[in-house]
């Protein structure tokens, strides 16, 4: 059997085979039923019957063998059928035995292609030769004429027949494929579908974590605000107990007694009274970036000859070596260059490296040195300790990281000094880095350019009597204190800040200065309305003056408290001797009696420790003026003055307030926070535009009350811009 080549051609060969098997069928039963038809006949017409028979014969033969071979086997019946066909031509007279002809010619096309000529041909040529020798009289030109048309027209017929079902199999191939094709990819989709499923479980999944994540974020603001208020107390108490007591053991030793201060001692308490100011500026900006969100920070900067400076800091240091078998080292370069740095950052700078330094260096040396290269001046400090794995040196800069060793641990630490330093650093426009070794030292630097372009300095309020000639633009601020005039300062950079106290002062600043905005803290639900160009920034900063109002308070002081702004407040009972401290902080009551005792012995002092206490004392002695703490047990401050608005014995009786922590976080119930935007002539729509795109970029987005899982009242914060 011959090769197939190709699905097409088996497809043909099938066809072909399928044809043969009823072609010969039809052969079989024909010739059997010619049979029957001729044996009625008389006589019994033996030659036609021999013929007949001979044709079943071959199609019994054909349908016998058409399994084995079909090539072969169509090949064979063609032939067969052929050489019968003339046979009959050749001893019958029959005159339409040739056109029998063009039947065989359409049964040979069918089963064997092109070999379908071969019975045409064969039975012209029979017809030819027949009429040339006289045996027959056929009618040749017909007869020819028919062959040839009928050759012609099956050949064309059934190769149009064959390539219909050739483009139809191919069609049918590219159905299969195409099946195939389109059950891949329906696999592909299905698994494309779970995957795109799956993909929405994870986005339902992160979406809800997203939520919990900014509720925990919201918490952890909040608990970091608290925190801010909280730690502002922790650390102010003792603080203030520090610096009161060493400013009255330096000015005032007398008060402890007849005894000779060694010059040793006074300075030491000096010192101690000196890192203990530091100390508080440093408090001061941690809550204040605490406080207020805040990512960045303005710098005071100053004209600073480092060589002052720098013993300033190395006499603070001294106490960090002694009694330890460290030997501190410093050089300093001549002819250092002046800086304008923010002492206090840049201070801090360095105490911090000197402080880790002494920290980590068992024995051996730490050396500070610092030298002018190029435009910038350098910093280092290099110590003899542990060292640092190179893997660690970027990451000691994070917030929080500490090196997991044991001397770390042993140490302690939070983990800030490092990241503050390099903030502090880098907004001075300069670089920090390490370099270390494991087990021979470490030596950190850090760079400050010599001209420093980038940063402005803010300098300190002044009265509006005494105007100061600034290219910086300028911002009045009213109604509101000196520590929310502090705070702004702070943190509004590039600004020149003016407090007016007074508002009927106003007018007459805003002729003096030209400022581009007022900033007027309402304390009232309105602002006034300025005959004024200037734009007003109506906007509510709760703080001592507010408290003073709406508590009916003399004044309020933040600790740390000096001694003179304890002697300040007798200006409220100019005449009065008797004074009553309302305080649950047994040391800070001590500091202001010695205060009082060293400056003014003829005053007679009264203590309370907590809120019930100082009313019970009240009654009873009638002070002329009260210094109260307002954070307390049991009964604070703002329950102390309510009794005392509800006594009309103690309603008009002066009182100080006191607090160690940030004067917003004491308020209990502040006015509703908002900032109304004013100006006389008008805002044009860019101006608004422009307006509303810095606000809306300062505002950080909330997570909405239904997905809020902690109870909470939410403040009013209003936008409003008035022409």
């Amino acid at each position: 059997m011959a090769t197939i080549s190709s699905p097409l051609e088996k497809n043909r060969l099938d066809l072909q085979l399928h044809l043969t098997r009823r072609i010969a069928a039809a052969l079989l039963w024909g010739s059997l039923i010619g049979v029957w038809a001729l044996l009625p006949y008389d006589p019994i017409p033996v030659s036609p019957i021999l013929a007949t028979l001979a044709l079943g014969g071959t199609a019994w033969v054909v349908l016998r063998w058409v399994k084995q071979d079909s090539r072969w086997v169509r090949w064979g019946l063609v032939g067969i059928l052929t050489a019968q066909l003339l046979v009959n031509m050749l001893f019958f007279a029959n005159s339409w035995l040739p056109f029998v002809g063009l039947l065989l010619v359409f049964i040979s096309f069918m089963l064997v292609s092109w070999g379908g000529f071969i019975p045409g041909m064969s039975t012209a040529l029979m017809a030819i030769y027949l009429h040339q020798v006289g045996l027959r009289d056929y009618a040749l030109t017909e007869l020819l004429i028919l062959l040839t048309a009928g050759s012609g027209f099956t050949w064309l017929a059934v190769n149009t027949m064959y390539s219909a079902i050739h483009m139809a199999q191919d069609l049918e191939q590219r159905a299969v494929e195409l099946l195939v094709e389109t059950r891949k990819h329906r696999g592909e989709l299905g698994s494309s579908f779970r995957q795109i499923q799956q993909a929405n479980d994870l986005l339902r999944r992160t979406q809800q974590e997203l939520v919990f994540t900014r509720q925990q974020a919201d918490d952890a603001r909040r608990a970091k605000e608290r925190f801010a208020a909280n730690i502002s107390h922790e650390l102010r108490t003792p603080l203030n107990l520090i610096l009161g007591f060493s400013e009255v053991m330096y000015l005032n030793p007398e008060i402890y007694g007849d005894m000779t201060w060694p010059t040793t001692l006074r300075r030491d308490i000096y010192h101690i009274y000196q890192s203990s100011r530091h100390l508080l500026e440093m408090i001061d900006d941690i809550l204040d970036l605490s406080r207020l969100d805040a990512a960045e920070f303005s710098l005071n900067l100053q004209s600073t000859k480092l060589e002052p400076f720098l013993k300033e800091v190395v006499t603070i240091s001294q106490s960090l070596f002694r009694g330890k078998p460290i030997e501190f080292e410093y050089q300093f370069d001549d002819n250092l260059p002046d800086l304008e740095i923010d002492r206090t950052r840049i201070r801090q700078v360095l105490l911090n490296l000197l402080n880790n330094a002494s920290r980590y260096t068992l024995k051996g040396f730490v050396h500070l040195r610092v030298s002018k290269a190029e435009q910038r001046v350098e910093f280092s400090v290099s110590d003899t300790g542990q060292g640092i794995p190179e893997d660690k040196l970027e990451q000691i800069f994070q917030e929080f990281y500490q090196l997991e060793s044991t001397m770390s641990r042993q140490y302690g630490g939070a983990g800030l000094g490092l990241a503050i330093s390099r903030h502090f650093v880098q907004a001075h426009g300069g670089n920090i880095w390490v370099e270390s070794q494991v087990g021979k030292g470490s030596t950190f630097f850090f760079t400050l350019p010599i001209h420093t372009q980038t940063m402005t300095s803010i300098v300190n309020p002044l009265q509006v009597d005494k105007p100061m000639n600034n290219p910086l633009p300028c911002l009045i601020l009213v109604n509101a204190g000196q520590e929310i005039a502090s705070l702004l300062r702070r943190h509004l950079d590039g600004f020149e800040i003016y407090y007016v106290e007074n508002p009927a002062l106003v007018k007459e600043a805003i002729r003096i200065f030209s400022p581009r905005a007022i900033i007027w803290n309402r304390l009232e639900e309105s602002v006034p309305i300025l005959d004024s160009d200037t734009p007003v920034i109506g906007c509510t900063l709760p703080g001592g003056k507010w408290l003073v109002e709406h508590y009916g308070a003399q004044a309020v002081l933040t600790k740390p408290v000096s001694g003179s702004q304890l002697l300040d407040q007798m200006k409220y009972s100019p005449h009065g001797r008797r004074l009553l401290i309302v305080d649950d902080d047994p040391g800070f009551v001590q500091l202001i009696e010695r205060v009082f005792q060293a400056t003014r012995p003829d005053v007679v002092l009264y203590k309370a420790y907590d809120g019930k206490e100082g009313m019970i004392s009240m009654k009873e002695n009638h002070p002329d003026l009260v210094f109260l703490d307002i954070a307390m047990p049991e009964m604070d401050g703002y329950q102390v003055l309510d009794e005392m608005h509800n006594d009309l014995t103690l309603k008009n009786t002066p009182v100080v307030l006191l607090t160690a922590t940030a004067l917003d976080g004491d308020i209990s119930n502040p006015p509703s926070r908002s900032i109304c935007l004013h100006q006389a002539n008008g805002l044009t729509p860019g101006e608004v535009y422009d307006a509303l795109k810095a606000l809306i970029q300062s505002l950080r987005p909330r997570v909405p009350p239904s997905i809020n899982r902690v109870n909470s009242t939410t403040k009013s914060r209003a936008i409003h811009f008035a022409a």
